[in-house]
């Protein structure tokens, strides 16, 4: 699910080096999440089954808090990363458009409301900077730790990854049908954004006729139906959220209940051993755990996506060449 309308706004030198990191962090978070449901399922066998004592699981222990120490560490690195990447991407962004409005000249420039203007400047590049700050280092991190999941669980156990494959198929087909029926209720927000601000603009400008003429009273009301229809477009994108979030949630309580009910089975039968069954059952959670949080901001992808078609398209305007002035007869 990546973007080009949000991607081409990026240099391909910085953007290879944020996807590199974003996936290096994904690989080692999903060895590492191995790692740890493997210590702790070994844990859980000597001490529950074998009647191990403190001291022979020492070690396991230590390991365990080791991996939870360097999972912390690496988040903190991948988030602090993505966040000094879109503080440098909005301030680029800002003085490109700044940049723009000076080359295109008076006229051309007032041609777009200063209104819309304002929103590039401020809600649409934030809009931008935050796709790459919470969604797309995400989708990074999501797509290779559940990539060294599948690999593992294909190796080790093909049903759970079989499971794994089938559960996720569904929920990136259910997510690209809400998108297509999303995209254009985040264009309509945004739109909607610049016409308030417009109007807004031009009421504080004419504010002092209007009160001369004791008009001013009277857009009360039309402050409130253009705000309210804001609301409303908002909503709609929040519901998109909430609705992706219902569907994965779904998808991934299915997945982790099948998959339990499998190894159970097999295990109840004798044909699995109790820590290959109780280690790919804490593995489940830790591959559904990105693809849920990812769901959770949808409506960030919706936003980005919305807004960077704005700002490519404004930064895309010709350039003045002229003023053509009437010569005296």
């Amino acid at each position: 699910m990546l973007d080009r309308e949000v991607l081409d706004l990026v240099s391909r030198k910085d953007l290879k080096s944020l996807l590199c990191l974003t996936a290096c962090s994904g690989a080692l978070a999903g060895l590492m999440a191995l790692s740890q449901s493997s210590c702790l399922a070994w844990i859980i066998d000597r001490a529950h089954l074998r009647g191990a004592g403190l001291e022979e699981v020492s070690p396991g222990l230590a390991l365990l808090f080791t991996i939870f120490a360097l999972r912390a560490r690496i988040s903190w690195l991948r988030e602090r990363a993505a966040l000094n990447f879109a503080f440098h991407l909005e301030e680029g962004l800002r003085r490109d458009i700044a940049e723009r409005v000076i080359r295109l000249g008076p006229l051309k420039a007032w041609e777009k409301k200063a209104g819309d203007k304002v929103a590039i400047l401020l809600e649409k590049v934030e809009a931008v900077g935050e796709y790459f700050r919470n969604y797309f280092p995400l989708l990074i991190t999501a797509s290779s730790l559940s990539g060294v999941i599948l690999i593992s669980s294909l190796l080790l156990y093909p049903v759970v990854f079989l499971v794994f494959s089938l559960s996720t198929g569904a929920g990136v087909f259910l997510l690209s049908l809400i998108g297509r029926w999303a995209d254009g209720r985040a264009q309509e927000r945004w739109n909607l954004l610049g016409r308030m601000n417009d109007y807004l603009l031009d009421l504080l400008e004419g504010m002092a006729t209007l009160k001369m003429f004791g008009r001013s009273r009277e857009h009360g009301i039309k402050i409130w139906r253009v705000g309210e229809d804001f609301r409303i477009a908002t909503m709609e994108v929040l519901k998109v959220a909430f609705l992706s979030s219902l569907v994965l949630e779904l998808i991934t309580t299915l997945g982790i209940a099948m998959i339990a009910v499998i190894l159970s089975l097999r295990l109840l039968a004798g044909n699995l051993d109790f820590f290959f069954a109780f280690f790919f059952i804490l593995l489940a959670p830790e591959y559904y755990l990105y693809i849920k949080v990812l769901s959770s901001r949808y409506h960030v992808r919706l936003a980005g996506r919305a807004a960077a078609q704005e700002v490519r398209g404004f930064l895309g305007l010709p350039p003045q060449t002229g003023i053509s002035r009437p010569h005296p007869s």
